[in-house]
């Protein structure tokens, strides 16, 4: 079986295709995660990479960077060196030349194909590239490299299928007249012009041939772009599906924890946003490890442990790695969950709650809890109830089951802190400029803390954005804090979130 890890003293040429990272393949996140050194093309976000680096460097290649030069050097130097490119590494691509040089060196290399930009904007704007009659060999490829004359035409003519060609820059004009001029397309063929494929700022403009720079210009696309040419044009309105999406094009500011915004950034990428990645908290261990510590150890010991985060598990579990310790730990305890998400994390570690609450906030688990343990009053000695938690939360659900009779341990195994405000600067910008279409809210401290953050502008900066809250008690946080939500998610969950927040975009809250 092949090794999944980069090795030392090799290059890898890796094709990421249009630049979503949800369609890079699992071998190239597999390299990128394991190299030393990951060069990427100009054209390449870097921040799409986040949920599949490792550790090793990042750069962006310049565009007048000598890159085999470059390759040669890292991987003599005996660093593992990933050659990440758009598209796939030899269709279209630039990476021909790098493997004969590399291959002349002796340097070892592996070539790893990825989605190519054809196949990419057919999927993506809805063209397809093959006739209705799915006829093979109709598909015509080319790349002007900038120099729209250096284009083999008459290659070009004589065929029903469609044209896709690679633009490196303004040479949008040139490449229509030549293809009608030179080629014989006929200046009705339908056409459109592409630029940042795959991405949530998409921009597609289909006329014909003859008019399409005029359009483009129009429209202010310019730079990279890919143009197709050919009758499956016209089934775009048809097959469109990418740009229709309710949240198409929204940028959508992230503040949860940066362990957790990784799942919440793909979620909102897969609806068609851009997600903004700041965030405005972070967890720390608590201030008391050892009642964690003697907590783990007892856990046996009580009638009911109940979660009221996706956090708390992972911080519980993480004392129980640390003592040795598995799900067998539990006991005969019954485990409660305040939402689906609570109980996913614990299904990954082995456990299946026993309770999960209807309305996913302490009051309902509160209820389901209750509902479960009857005649609870009248039990002596008292049952012992754990709850794993924050610091600083809600005391709702403990001073509730110690009423009904529960002797109730709250104990705190995380607590929530203020992120570094580096970037502070550049959040108020975003916000200035109009950068911000959305913010999602995930809990009481991500409004405490982003209000905090904004300072005396917040209410002005947020009033720019449609604020997007997870459940009831995140809307009274920003109802305290003079803030109106624009949604509230009836399930209290980060897809419950953003489904809301396609709901209502969609309703017409534009």
């Amino acid at each position: 079986m092949k090794s999944t890890k980069a090795r030392a003293g090799s290059v890898y040429l890796v094709g990421a295709g249009p630049g979503d990272p949800g369609l890079l393949t699992r071998r190239g996140a597999e390299l990128v995660a394991s190299a030393d050194v990951v060069l990427l093309d100009p054209a390449l976000d870097p921040t799409a990479l986040a949920e599949v680096r490792g550790a090793g460097a990042l750069a962006v290649l310049a565009a007048e960077a000598d890159v085999p030069a470059e390759l040669l050097g890292h991987a003599r130097a005996g660093a593992s060196v990933v050659r990440l490119v758009l598209g796939d590494p030899l269709l279209l691509g630039p990476c021909a030349a790098e493997a004969r040089a590399l291959a002349a060196a002796r340097v070892p290399f592996e070539l790893v194909p990825g989605v190519a930009l054809p196949a990419a904007l057919a999927a993506y704007v809805g063209v397809p590239l093959a006739s209705r009659a799915g006829a093979a060999g109709v598909l015509r490829l080319a790349a002007t490299g900038g120099d729209a004359g250096a284009l083999d035409y008459a290659a070009l003519a004589g065929h029903a299928g469609a044209v896709c060609v690679a633009l490196a820059g303004p040479e949008l004009g040139a490449v229509c007249g030549g293809l009608a001029e030179r080629a014989g397309l006929a200046p009705t063929t339908p056409g459109c012009v592409v630029a940042r494929l795959a991405e949530p700022d998409q921009a597609t403009v289909v006329a014909p041939l003859a008019e399409l720079p005029a359009r483009a210009a129009a429209a202010g696309l310019a730079g990279p772009c890919l143009l197709v040419v050919g009758q499956g044009v016209a089934e775009r309105d048809e097959l469109r599906w990418y740009d229709r999406q309710p949240l198409f094009g929204r940028r959508v500011l992230v503040t949860r924890a940066a362990h957790q915004a990784g799942d919440t950034a793909a979620l909102l990428r897969s609806r068609g946003a851009e997600p903004l990645l700041f965030p405005v908290i972070a967890l720390e261990p608590p201030p008391e490890p050892e009642r964690v510590t003697a907590a783990v150890r007892e856990l046996s010991a009580y009638a009911l442990v109940a979660f009221t985060s996706e956090n708390a598990v992972r911080a519980l579990f993480e004392e129980l790695d640390r003592q040795d310790k598995d799900a067998r730990a539990f006991g005969a305890a019954r485990v409660a969950a305040i939402g689906p998400g609570t109980a996913r994390a614990l299904a990954l570690r082995g456990v299946r709650p026993d309770l999960m609450a209807k309305d996913f906030v302490a009051e309902g688990l509160a209820a389901v809890i209750l509902a479960a343990f009857p005649g609870l009053a009248a039990t002596a000695p008292p049952l012992r109830a754990l709850l794993p938690r924050a610091l600083r939360a809600r005391e709702i659900l403990p001073e509730t089951l110690a009423r009904a009779g529960f002797a109730v341990d709250v104990v705190p195994v995380y607590q929530t802190v203020s992120a570094p405000t580096e970037r502070r600067a550049e959040l108020v910008r975003a916000f200035e400029r109009g950068h911000v279409d959305c913010v999602l809210l995930t809990s009481s401290s991500t409004v405490t803390e982003l209000v905090d953050l904004l300072g005396p502008q917040a209410a002005r900066l947020l009033a720019r954005a449609k604020l997007a809250s997870i459940g009831p008690v995140t809307s009274a946080t920003l109802r305290e804090r003079g803030l109106e939500p624009f949604v509230t998610a009836t399930e209290s969950t980060v897809p419950g979130l953003v489904a809301a927040l396609e709901r209502a975009l969609a309703a017409g809250g534009a």
